[in-house]
């Protein structure tokens, strides 16, 4: 690419036209990542135009455009409308100079027969501009039986969503908060840690995250957290609950070494003379406010360790042994040690904790939808994954939908997780197979475009992920990635 330092305002601008030429050409899958203000939905709009130009038999209807907000797939909609309508009432010569700036050659009297073709064809079969959800509710409404739901489901909308899982978290909380629960410790633990509200909020991030979770929760899970925590294998709950309460002691050893230079600490600077102060008043103190004492000796009130740096002044120095600062290093180390073992025990605790409210509370709540054949707008793209991706009976699904779609933009990448990406994927399954590729004989082959940048997500808190996005070129083995 040539150095923008160097170039005149023409020249930048006839390299960014050539881009963006290339990403709309029709009969290549193109990744297109750029930053915002660069025109990608131009792009995306003259690539449409593009594919209707280069295929006359091409039913806009075939043209699947997917984004993630209702308000973004009218916004394309209109925008695609918008443009050819413009162009179509310019006179011949304006049409065919701007016809030929897409099509990146000189323009001729059949393309501009065939752009004014386009308002009829765009009116009679209407390019499919929906949101992925709508798209997945699309499906699963046409293949329900397949997809292992009822014919007649209903969709929950966002009130109706909260009131079932507000009915299954209360349920859920009601049962584990009898003592004969096995899981009444988790109840007493969390709602002593967090309260009440934090608790049903953290029920609330299980449910909207259940599909990550499940995929987490293997059968060794409870054994890989604990190896990852560092924490006994066979250590019980009780246990570990009762370790948080237990403080490490003063170590006597560092205690009968420190007060052997007591004396000259008080005569060094300010910073030594208010630990050595603080050490004497920690002397002083009970077993259990002396274990705090002696570990903010130590430890600031965050847990980071107390810095030495100028600990030691001049003016003491030759009366304290050189080891000095090693010996008090070699505590604050088993002190950090022991702290950061705390930390990964209420780690342990808390996970399991809302691992066991949030299961049951899941499978109350999927149990009331399946009683009342709902959905809500998570399940869409999770039923939809599972159905696309099932080997007895995706097949045949794609087969019945590979008549309707035979292109797929893909608008706002960035804001794609990893469950909306396997229904993606599963669609263009067959796109890169040269046997499978729609007309290629005819250079028509059924095409891939993603277009996003991912420092614009909006969705993150729903799971969008950059590594999703950067995996989406993976598979276009023909793809053409512009910058």
């Amino acid at each position: 690419m040539t150095n923008i330092d160097h170039t005149t305002r023409t020249d930048r601008i006839n390299a960014a036209t050539s881009l963006q030429q290339a990403a709309a050409n029709p009969t290549t899958s193109v990744w297109l990542a750029a930053n915002a203000g660069t025109g990608k939905t131009t792009v995306l709009v003259q690539r449409i135009i593009r594919l209707l130009m280069h295929d006359v038999t091409l039913q806009p209807s075939k043209i699947l455009a997917l984004t993630f907000s209702n308000a973004a797939a009218r916004e394309m909609s209109e925008r695609l409308h918008r443009e050819v309508l413009k162009h179509t009432q310019e006179d011949t010569k304006m049409r065919g100079q701007w016809l030929s700036r897409i099509l990146a050659r000189t323009a001729t009297e059949v393309d501009d027969a065939t752009f004014m073709a386009l308002p009829v064809r765009l009116q009679l079969h209407p390019v499919s501009t929906l949101t992925l959800h709508g798209f997945c509710q699309r499906i699963l409404q046409r293949f329900p039986l397949e997809a292992g739901l009822q014919p007649n489901f209903t969709l929950w909308d966002e009130t109706a969503q909260k009131d079932a899982l507000k009915q299954a978290r209360g349920a859920a909380i009601r049962t584990i908060s009898t003592p004969e629960n096995p899981e009444y410790w988790a109840f007493i633990w969390l709602v002593g840690q967090l309260g009440e509200l934090a608790l049903n909020d953290g029920v609330n991030v299980y449910i909207q995250n259940r599909d990550k979770i499940k995929n987490a929760l293997t059968h060794d899970y409870d054994e890989r957290l604990r190896t990852t925590l560092n924490i006994e294998p066979n250590a019980k709950v009780d246990n570990l609950i009762k370790e948080l309460n237990t403080q490490l002691p003063a170590n006597t050893d560092v205690i009968n070494y420190v007060q052997n230079y007591l004396n000259t600490l008080k005569q060094g600077g300010k910073k030594i003379q208010q630990w050595a102060a603080d050490f004497s008043i920690m002397l002083s103190l009970n077993e259990g406010a002396q274990s705090t004492a002696w570990q903010s000796l130590f430890l600031n009130p965050n847990g980071s360790p107390t810095s030495w740096h100028n600990f030691i002044t001049k003016a003491i120095q030759p009366d304290i042994p050189e080891d000095f600062e090693a010996v008090l290093t070699a505590e604050q180390t088993r002190l950090t040690a022991h702290q950061n073992h705390l930390k990964a025990i209420r780690t342990y605790l808390n996970t399991t904790a809302f691992v066991a409210v949030g299961k049951h509370t899941e499978e109350l709540y999927a149990q009331h939808k399946k009683t009342v054949s709902a959905l809500d707008f998570n399940d869409l793209i999770t039923h939809a994954a599972t159905l696309l991706n099932t080997p007895e009976i995706s097949d045949w699904v794609r087969y019945r939908l590979d008549g309707g779609v035979q292109h797929i933009l893909l608008d706002e990448t960035q804001d794609t997780n990893l469950m909306q990406w396997h229904v993606i994927k599963a669609l263009t399954a067959d796109f890169y197979t040269g046997a499978d590729q729609h007309d290629s004989q005819n250079n028509n082959p059924r095409t891939l475009f993603a277009v996003g940048d991912f420092k614009q997500s909006i969705y993150r808190f729903q799971g969008a992920e950059s590594a999703v996005f950067s995996a989406i070129k993976q598979p276009l083995l023909a793809a053409q990635k512009i910058g």
